[in-house]
């Protein structure tokens, strides 16, 4: 996505802006530390290809259940939350 940004000096700004899933994943036994690494893992991957760190966010949305057949085997809607993480370049 590429978002031109106008300055009060009317000087135009190319930014561009990179959005990558974050999937972190721990054993039962795992704690935060292992998730700050991998964090830092796939922060320290983008930098390295010349992207700068924005932020951290999460985004909720629902999964669609399915009807089964003839109400048999039904599975209601449910609310999963994603993570994701923002970088910009320019």
């Amino acid at each position: 996505m590429r978002l031109n940004l106008i300055t009060t000096n009317e000087t135009t700004h190319q930014m561009t802006h990179r959005v990558i899933a974050f999937h972190p994943a721990i054993a039962s036994t795992g704690n935060s530390s292992q998730v700050a690494e991998q964090m830092e893992a796939a922060i320290r991957k983008e930098a390295e290809q010349g992207w700068t760190f924005v932020a951290h966010t999460t985004s909720q949305t629902l999964v669609r259940g399915d009807t089964g057949c003839f109400g048999i085997g039904a599975k209601p809607d449910t609310s999963t939350q994603l993570q994701f993480l923002i970088f910009k370049k320019g």
